[in-house]
C-alpha cells in the first residue's frame, strides 16, 4: 500500500524512535502531497503502520530517501521485503539504477543492501553531520 498524508503522525513516531536525525513533518508533507516523483510503500499490522519506504524517481534513476521499520518489528525480514517490493515497483516504472546513502555505523542496513545487490559507490564525509555516509548503488543488471 502507498503512504498518504494521513500516515505522517505514525511515520514520525517511528522516525523519532529509530533515527537520530529524522525527517520533519514538513518534509513528509511535501513528499507525500501530490508528488508524482515519489514512490512509497507501507507495511501495516493490525491497522498500525510498522514500516515504510520512499523513493524519488527521476527517469531511469531512483534514490531511496528513507526506509524504516518500527523497532518492535525489526529483525523479522520486513525491511528486506519492503525494500524488494519498492525496488520491483520502480523497476517496473523503467528505473535501472538506484542510489542510497547509509551511515557507516549502520552495519545491519549495509549488509541488507549488499545482499540485495547494492555496492559501495563512494564515501561521503560528514554526510550525517559528524558521521560519514556511504553512497551505495544498485544497477538492474546486478539482479
Amino acid at each position: 500500500m502507498e503512504l498518504t498524508i494521513k500516515d505522517i503522525n505514525e511515520i514520525l513516531a517511528i522516525e523519532n524512535d529509530i533515527f537520530s536525525t529524522p525527517y520533519s513533518r514538513e518534509i513528509y508533507h511535501e513528499l507525500l502531497h501530490n508528488n508524482p516523483q515519489i514512490i512509497s510503500l507501507k507495511i501495516e499490522k493490525d491497522e498500525q503502520l510498522v514500516g515504510y519506504a520512499l523513493m524519488h524517481v527521476l527517469f531511469e534513476q531512483a534514490n531511496l530517501l528513507t526506509i524504516g521499520i518500527k523497532r518492535s518489528y525489526q529483525h523479522q525480514g520486513l525491511g528486506q521485503q519492503l525494500l524488494i517490493d519498492i525496488m520491483k515497483e520502480v523497476v517496473d516504472l523503467g528505473v535501472n539504477t538506484i542510489f542510497l546513502e547509509v551511515r557507516v555505523s549502520n552495519i545491519a542496513a549495509i549488509k541488507l543492501y549488499k545482499k540485495l545487490g547494492f555496492i559501495q559507490n563512494r564515501l561521503r564525509e560528514n554526510y550525517y553531520g559528524i558521521e560519514d555516509g556511504i553512497e551505495m548503488i544498485w544497477r538492474k543488471e546486478t539482479i
